[in-house]
């Protein structure tokens, strides 16, 4: 494959101060300052193969294994992980569209070419694997000798009770360049039968200081639905795993200021885990989303961290709070046409609703993407500094609306070893020097977050900049160009100097065109963004632009596209076509040749 270079010399000349916690004495401020970043840009590399032939026929396995899902040529949830002594080798995981499997590309030459298998997690597949009619939530982490491993929360709707069952799971295998990864047998490290109970969102983290300490942390939805830190490890490099326990119930540990209010509920979800390194004390850093809940629905949102001090035997009771996430939550927002994007309050029946009777809009008539709130954490080994990127909301008028939350991605950083923190620091450039043609096209999410030995900081992202807003009556509708980001800042250790953003996608892509759901349109909960040596590497899902027919919004109609503004809106409920390939998963590697 051909190797495309890019240099880029980038002169910054619009200078923002966004300042933090006045407490905090050595993060105050994020300053653009004028210099130059020279930067070498990979080629973009779509690492899952064509899909009629991964590794089998698609449709048919997922026919074989009971389970046709309707996107089963789709992927999303992309998770990286790279060999720490080794850059060239590389893996990459994601939520595969059957809904059967976790596949999973390997790399030996640093992201050129990709060699596609499958986590041994389906019995349908690996005649040791369990029985699965659904695998999510991938996770996966690579040792510095060679051993890899990789978590999934699987369903099984024919398990030994009427219910099914839910499991999470964890498996090692062995890298080796001849075949690839030679896996050993799945490890079930919790079993939950669904009658009010579920596993969700597993994260797998390997020590950096001990490979043999390995870690798998998830949420347990109990039969009272709170959702509890459930957590698991291996002490000896996976040979073993201990009975997994709960190590956090935030029903426990209210936030002051509702602590007088009724809760009903708590959850933590999800929950992942960095570990400092061993000159700073080794301690186990788990970062949560907590939402606290009434009867009258979700009262609270906040981001914590709780410790552990002996590699996960014992962890803090009480947790510490750096940010609340404004509104209780944050939607990304479809800027479509005012007149298809608020709810009529005359109609009772606008755009088609799922079984269970919910509509595809949120609560202030827009229609939204799923994409993720969740946060993500990495750690400097130099110096021990904590980051954490995550989405939060700026209050503007959309359309009309008030106060509706935009998300954007922000930043705090903790240098005492997750003790203290600064506050919000907004970190997409999306709106701040960047211009955007309308105003609902001011969001940014779905973020990850690496730090380079350097210093350099990198936080990757979607937004909408170059959606060119509501269009006339009886036109089409203007397309929701979508793009991905790299925005790179240097730590100095007093403010986060901004460096340069740079656009990992080629072309603009039509987020209405991703897995398309009766409710939102699908981009997944995961993209993933790794720094090793001088070089960020990003793995993350694409739109492919497909355009099937849409619907007639007051005769329910299934008519071709291009869709107008007069009621006729991108394809849900029975106008969908399958099976189409929507998505697929990209990689890119970003290298810092000259930061000075």
């Amino acid at each position: 494959m051909n190797k495309k270079i890019i240099i880029l010399s980038v002169l910054l000349q619009l200078p923002l101060i966004i300042f933090a916690n006045q407490a905090d004495s050595l993060t105050r401020a994020i300053v653009n300052k004028y210099g130059c970043l020279e930067i070498q840009v990979s080629d973009l590399v779509r690492v899952n193969n064509l899909d009629s032939v991964m590794p089998v026929d698609k449709v048919g396995l997922s026919k074989k294994c009971g389970f046709l899902y309707p996107y089963v040529l789709d992927e999303w949830e992309s998770r990286l992980a790279i060999h720490p002594l080794d850059p060239n080798i590389q893996a990459v995981m994601w939520h595969d569209g059957s809904y059967v499997e976790n596949p999973i590309s390997i790399t030996f030459d640093g992201g050129k070419s990709w060699k596609e298998t499958v986590v041994p997690f389906n019995k349908c597949l690996i005649p040791s694997g369990l029985a699965v009619s659904l695998a999510t939530d991938p996770s996966i982490q690579i040792t510095n000798d060679g051993k890899i491993f990789a978590s999934s929360t699987l369903f099984n709707n024919n398990c030994d009770v009427p219910v099914g069952c839910n499991y999470i799971v964890v498996v090692r295998g062995i890298i080796d360049k001849t075949v690839g990864i030679k896996w050993e047998k799945t490890i079930v490290l919790q079993k939950a039968t669904l009658t009010g109970v579920m596993t969700d969102r597993d994260n797998v983290t390997v020590d950096i200081n001990n490979n043999n300490f390995v870690y798998v942390i998830w949420t347990f939805f109990d039969k009272n639905s709170d959702g509890l830190s459930f957590f698991s490890r291996t002490t000896n490099g996976g040979n073993t795993w201990e009975k997994s326990r709960n190590i956090y119930n935030p029903i426990n540990d209210k936030p002051g200021r509702i602590n007088k209010l009724n809760i009903v509920n708590a959850e933590c979800d999800p929950n992942k885990i960095a570990v400092l390194p061993s000159k700073f004390g080794g301690t186990l850093i788990n970062l949560m989303n907590r939402l606290f809940f009434t009867n009258s629905g979700k009262l609270s949102n906040d981001l914590a961290v709780i410790k552990s001090n002996d590699k996960g035997l014992t962890w803090d009771n009480k947790a510490t709070i750096f940010s609340t996430i404004r509104d209780n939550g944050i939607d990304i927002l479809d800027p479509i046409d005012p007149d298809l994007n608020h709810m009529n309050p005359n109609e009772t029946f606008i755009f088609p609703k799922n079984p269970n009777g919910s509509s595809n809009l949120t609560a202030q008539g827009f229609r939204y993407v799923w994409a993720t709130w969740l946060p993500q954490i990495t750690i400097n080994k130099n110096n021990g500094t904590i980051y954490v990127a995550h989405i939060n909301g700026v209050y503007t008028e959309v359309s009309g609306v008030k106060n509706v939350p935009l998300p954007r991605i922000y930043l705090n950083i903790s240098r005492d070893g997750g003790k203290t923190w600064s506050s919000d620091m907004q970190v997409s450039r999306t709106g701040v020097d960047i211009p955007v043609l309308t105003p609902g096209a001011n969001q940014s999410f779905n973020t990850a977050v690496s730090i380079l030995p350097n210093n350099l900081i990198g936080i990757t992202y979607y937004d909408f900049r170059f959606y060119t807003g509501p269009t006339p009556a009886n036109q089409p509708i203007s397309p929701l160009l979508t793009d991905y980001w790299l925005a790179i800042y240097e730590d100095t250790g007093k403010e986060l100097v901004f460096k340069t953003e740079v656009r990992l996608t080629n072309n603009s892509f039509d987020i209405r065109w991703t897995r398309p759901t009766f409710t939102y349109y699908r981009m997944g909960d995961y993209v993933d963004l790794v720094g090793s040596q001088d070089t960020f590497y990003a793995a993350f899902c694409l739109g492919n632009n497909i355009k099937p027919h849409g619907i007639n919004i007051q005769t329910k109609e299934c008519l071709p596209y291009p869709y107008t503004n007069t009621g006729h809106y991108p394809p849900y409920g029975p106008c969908l076509t399958f099976p189409q390939n929507h998505q697929d998963i990209y990689y890119r590697s970003v290298k810092i040749l000259n930061s000075k």
